[in-house]
């Protein structure tokens, strides 16, 4: 899906002026909507506030949410969203879903591991497609789109794999 400027400009008409200033604050949008935003902001005669370095956001529960909206409406640069969710995200639920399943050892903790990595994928591989238009290198676009595909695929036999063992549990 391809984020222009019209399809911005639709979505901050919609939101009231305590949304698009906080939206605004939170320092994850990407130039462009940063630039879409702030006509919004100024046609409404709003003071424009300074734009936030994401890096001294604050993180609270409520930035959170907004965080991972951002990056799930593909706000964010694909690069930023890959190392997040494509890597580092990847790894460490698979290592702490392993790890509990090496603890506990039952069939009901196997399918629950599958079942939450299979959920993960699935909403990495919605975030990465839609940032995937957040970059000018064509084929790491290419790469990030193939993966997700990929993982959509993983996703679904890891849900199928949770269902298998609990009915099998279950007999």
């Amino acid at each position: 899906m391809q984020v222009n400027n019209q399809d911005l400009r639709k979505n901050y008409l919609s939101m009231n002026n305590e949304e698009l200033l906080s939206l605004h604050k939170n320092g994850t949008l990407t130039d462009q909507a940063y630039k879409v935003i702030e006509i919004v902001l100024s046609e409404r005669r709003l003071n424009i506030p300074s734009r936030t370095n994401h890096a001294s956001v604050s993180i609270h529960k409520s930035n959170i949410i907004d965080i991972v909206l951002s990056y799930y409406h593909g706000h964010i640069k694909l690069v930023k969203a890959y190392l997040l969710f494509g890597v580092l995200g990847r790894i460490v639920l698979a290592n702490i879903l392993g790890i509990s399943y090496l603890l506990v050892k039952n069939d009901y903790m196997l399918a629950f591991s599958s079942f939450t990595l299979s959920l993960y994928l699935l909403l990495a591989s919605v975030i990465l497609f839609r940032c995937s238009n957040n970059t000018r290198y064509t084929l790491f676009k290419i790469y990030v789109k193939t993966e997700s595909v990929f993982f959509v695929g993983v996703s679904i036999l890891l849900f199928t794999s949770s269902v298998m063992i609990l009915v099998q549990a279950n007999y």
